[in-house]
């Protein structure tokens, strides 16, 4: 979303721009992130409340998606921000009513920006992640071993932007000083965007399909197997913002005039980020749509492991009755069985809840 200089404005750029002298979507940039935002927000107060009010320990993931927030708010701040330098308005007018300076300070806005959202992200799928780690402890060895190749993913994706951020041109001020003249090369910028874009919209779809074999492998009625996919299905609406960034980063890159079409891959951007905490959090708030008291107490163990009951050995099947309760919202799935080597409770009927899935071993 960086580098430009006016050495390469042409003839049709300077028509084009002074022909629409007075456009200004720096408004959509301000109505639509602030929007997402507060949605986001919204959600992340509302699940702590939810947890308070159904005495439902805090755990790892639920402080990664409150890092993800602090991230995505400055993503908001740095979103108003290019505004008042110019975000939504064409580069010549912007240069010309407030001088190069403000050409500089959305260069270095826009820096932030992209460093910020990396970060968001990975808070954001990790968060995620661990969330599906603590649902879905009842599974097999295939799902844990693809759990943690996409977490190695992300976390290594994270850092490789992070790397390719910092490093991209030599001095790294080239990245906003260019347009007054410092002296520098940067790689190239339209690669380095696009691939980190795909790579993020790939860790996007290989995180939403993860549970998906999970639950439909589940031997309950169609129409509750359909909800419960579809409930983990949320985060399509993210994949989609992701996919919708990439085609509009891909305009905006090598583009002059950055501060007028650079509106499109910011906006979506930040929604995106903010889609992405949304649907962590939409999972965790299905207590508020039961009225069955909540059994674990706060600070006991959500873990169906933790709790005795009773030996565990290996056999060659592993049966279970298990009732998805949505924490407490219960869908009961009857004549669960999987065929494989799997953990087998000896013990007598026992019911342990998940962050909101309870499993009932028999």
């Amino acid at each position: 979303m960086v580098s430009l200089s006016f050495s390469h404005i042409t003839v049709e750029d300077i028509e084009y721009q002074l022909a629409h002298f007075d456009d200004n979507n720096g408004y959509v940039v301000t109505i639509v992130t602030s929007i997402f935002f507060v949605l986001s927000l919204a959600l992340v107060v509302l699940r702590f409340v939810v947890r308070k009010w159904k005495h439902i320990r805090y755990r790892l993931e639920d402080y990664c998606i409150i890092v993800a927030l602090v991230l995505a708010t400055g993503l908001w701040i740095e979103a108003l921000l290019s505004v008042k330098f110019g975000a939504g308005q064409h580069s010549l007018k912007v240069a010309q009513m407030h001088g190069i300076g403000y050409i500089v300070k959305s260069l270095q806005i826009l820096l932030a920006v992209e460093m910020t959202y990396n970060l968001a992200h990975l808070a954001m799928k990790v968060s995620l992640l661990l969330l599906y780690r603590s649902i879905f402890t009842f599974v097999l060895v295939p799902f844990k071993r693809a759990w943690s190749v996409i977490f190695c993913y992300v976390i290594l994706n994270a850092i490789t932007s992070i790397f390719l951020l910092c490093f991209q041109c030599r001095p790294l001020k080239y990245s906003w000083e260019e347009p007054i003249g410092t002296k520098g090369k940067c790689v190239n910028l339209s690669a380095v965007e696009i691939s980190n874009g795909v790579m993020i919209a790939f860790a996007d779809l290989a995180i939403l399909a993860l549970p998906m074999p999970v639950l439909w492998s589940l031997h309950i009625p169609t129409k509750k197997k359909i909800l419960l996919c579809g409930l983990f299905a949320l985060g399509c609406l993210a994949l989609i913002a992701s996919i919708t960034r990439v085609i509009y980063l891909g305009r905006v890159v090598s583009a002059v005039d950055f501060t007028f079409v650079g509106v499109n891959p910011l906006v979506w951007s930040i929604v995106e980020v903010n889609l992405g905490i949304i649907c962590a959090c939409i999972p965790t708030l299905k207590p508020l749509f039961s009225s069955r008291p909540k059994q674990a107490t706060f600070g006991s163990s959500s873990n169906p492991l933790d709790k005795p009951s009773g030996r565990r050995y290996l056999t060659g099947a592993l049966s279970l009755t298990t009732k998805i309760t949505g924490s407490l919202d219960e869908f009961p799935l009857t004549d669960n069985s999987y065929t494989g080597a799997g953990i087998h409770e000896s013990a007598p009927s026992s019911e342990a809840e998940l962050q909101f899935i309870t499993a009932k071993t028999m």
